[in-house]
């Protein structure tokens, strides 16, 4: 709210409410035109109203004229109470004689222009009361109430404005650059301590997602022949894998295709492919879908199904492996296949195989494929 529209505002409940008392003390000098059109309300009970309404418009103006002079005071006190440490600041090393100056002269322009605007409002609570005449609007009564709603809703409308002649704010125009020179030399050294901090935790992460991330494989058995896989990504970017994976070269497209194959390691350490799995996305066999996606962080479900006659029957080990060329593994996963006397699975912390286990389960998967 600017001092012009204050005093336009004081002005305005001025006229009425010295109307409405002018009214109020002598009826007869009510014209027709002070009434709503049309209405039948009755006319003590209307001046009443009228006079009520103008006290209430007058209070809250006054209100908002204190709280504003309550502010400056505030900044004032505040402002005085730290060009008073400057002193102390200088003697215990905190800042310099030249930070100092300058600091001083910053909060004495801030006290100025408090002080300034707290005489103003001193002013203003003049005003509200004065009996000094001035030009005032000359409205039918009932028309004040109206148009002091359509100020109201004006005001609200109204943006902040920064110009001269807009109520002073606790802080200053340019509050960044006030802020930061309130400041001593050890919090702005913790500020910029802080910011450059933020800075590594955000590019830490996106390193984690664009170069450090990863595949994860989490296998669950559903029974001895059907497993659950879930192919986690934490890249920043989509990929796709491809299901079941031949050990041929991977397409080289956007995004980057990964090969997915399942082994199985017996009891007697051999390896066997297991060119009869068939691995399902959406309850469809997933070699329909091509290159199946993965979102970037987000993970995609696949479901492993084994044929019976290709397990032994005491058991042994599935192995899961995602490749991103033939005969380099990007990650594996495995889980235990219980002999079939057994009714639950286990699953074995059981570290992941190097580059030459890849080897040889991608030679198991070609001399099927022969």
């Amino acid at each position: 709210m600017t001092e012009i529209k204050l005093e336009q505002q004081i002005v305005f409940v001025r006229a009425w409410l010295q109307k409405a008392q002018r009214l109020h003390a002598e009826p007869e000098r009510m014209s027709d035109r002070d009434l709503p059109p049309g209405s039948k309300i009755d006319i003590t009970t209307f001046l009443e109203r009228q006079y009520q309404l103008a006290l209430e418009a007058r209070e809250n103006i006054k209100k908002a004229i204190e709280a504003c002079r309550s502010s400056q005071e505030d900044t004032i006190a505040i402002a005085s109470y730290r060009r008073l440490k400057l002193a102390e600041h200088i003697e215990n090393g905190q800042m310099g004689a030249k930070e100092a100056n300058k600091k001083a002269s910053e909060l004495s322009g801030d006290i100025d222009a408090a002080t300034s605007k707290k005489q103003q409002c001193d002013f203003l609570l003049q005003q509200i009361h004065s009996e000094e005449p001035c030009t005032t609007p000359n409205l039918p009564l009932f028309q004040y109430p109206l148009r002091w709603r359509a100020l109201g809703e004006e005001q609200a409308a109204d943006p902040p404005s920064g110009k001269e002649g807009s109520e002073v704010k606790s802080r200053p125009k340019d509050s960044g650059k006030a802020f930061w020179n309130r400041l001593s030399s050890s919090d702005r050294i913790a500020v910029v301590a802080a910011i450059l901090l933020s800075l590594c935790i955000v590019t830490g992460g996106f390193m984690y997602m664009y170069v450090w991330g990863k595949i994860t494989l989490e296998v669950t058995a559903l029974d001895r022949y059907n497993y659950s896989v879930r192919c986690i990504n934490t890249y920043g970017e989509a990929i796709a894998f491809q299901a079941p994976y031949d050990g041929a070269a991977l397409p080289r497209e956007t995004p980057t295709v990964y090969g997915l194959s399942a082994t199985l390691i017996t009891k007697k350490g051999e390896r066997k492919a297991l060119p009869r799995a068939v691995w399902y996305y959406k309850d469809l066999s997933a070699d329909l879908y091509g290159s199946i996606f993965a979102p970037a962080v987000d993970f995609v479900e696949l479901n492993l199904q084994l044929t019976p006659d290709e397990i032994p029957d005491e058991g042994g080990i599935l192995r899961l492996t995602v490749f991103k060329a033939p005969k380099r593994s990007k990650t594996t996963a495995r889980i235990e296949i219980p002999p079939r006397s057994e009714d639950t699975p286990s699953v074995p912390d059981l570290p992941p195989a190097d580059d030459i286990e890849d080897a040889e389960d991608l030679e198991a998967l070609q001399n099927t494929a022969l």
